[in-house]
């Protein structure tokens, strides 16, 4: 069967794979050069059907994350939408709360990566960073600091004025606090609150004033507030992605943190 199969195939190519002899069968130089395109051919077709079987994984399935609260406000819900329309049958599962809580979910295995500052990591975590974002003061239209402030604010000029802000644990917060610290002054937070777009609303309706990442600020919010840029602050942190260097990213993952890559750029340039 074997040497009929043989005999089928040179007949087919018109060429001899194999010189017999009454002794011995060898491989002609014809013969060679066929088996390594079959093997060319081999390999081709498998990495076809491991990049398809990808393909197919990256459009079904779950992808688990969490994210800063601040982040997700506006540049993930942007990410989530643009990524369904070419993978519909993803589901997502999104956790956010602030900077320790995102590290704490992505080292006990809650998500596969997370979204938040790139500082404070344990050596055990990878990193691929999207940039730095700059920090805006926000007010209501009707407050009195929305007239009274310039473009760019001096920080000093933040000084007794009310604040809505998050917790401490919050690295945003944090970063006001040292703020204060080198003014040599204490902030007045007026309101405390834990997620984002309760700090947005109350800001929105005067309560008092924030700071908050420009990353973080979506239209509607652009149109409902007053920003205004800090001066001569060095706050510029990185943002990007965070997971354990054990568990790399899958498929479907790495497609996702292009689309928010994707996200990032694209409200830069409009708040540039």
């Amino acid at each position: 069967a074997l040497s009929r199969t043989i005999q089928r195939v040179e007949d087919i190519l018109g060429l001899q794979i194999f010189q017999r002899t009454t002794k011995i069968v060898e491989v002609t130089q014809a013969g060679q050069e066929f088996v390594e395109t079959l093997k060319r051919i081999g390999h081709d077709l498998e990495a076809t059907i491991d990049h398809l079987q990808q393909s197919v994984h990256q459009r079904r399935g779950h992808i688990s994350m969490s994210s800063i609260i601040s982040l997700g406000n506006n540049l993930v819900p942007r990410a989530i939408a643009s990524f369904q329309q070419s993978n519909p049958d993803m589901t997502f599962y999104l956790r956010d709360g602030m900077h320790d809580d995102v590290v704490q979910d992505v080292k006990t295995g809650v998500s596969d990566f997370g979204l938040t500052y790139l500082s404070d990591l344990p050596e055990t975590f990878d990193t691929l960073p999207f940039g730095t974002t700059s920090f805006r003061v926000v007010a209501g239209k009707q407050m009195q600091a929305a007239h009274e402030f310039t473009n760019p604010v001096d920080p000093n000029d933040l000084i007794g004025k009310p604040f809505v802000s998050l917790p401490k644990e919050a690295q945003t917060r944090r970063m006001l606090d040292t703020l204060a610290t080198t003014l040599g002054v204490r902030f007045t937070h007026k309101v405390i609150v834990s997620q984002f777009p309760a700090l947005l609303n109350l800001v929105r309706q005067g309560i008092g004033i924030g700071l908050v990442p420009t990353i973080s600020l979506n239209p509607d919010y652009q149109k409902q507030l007053c920003q205004f840029e800090l001066r001569e602050t060095e706050f510029a942190p990185y943002i990007g992605i965070i997971f354990m260097k054990d568990r790399p990213l899958s498929p479907g993952s790495l497609a996702f943190v292009e689309e928010m890559l994707s996200a990032w750029q694209s409200i830069n340039a409009k708040n540039a």
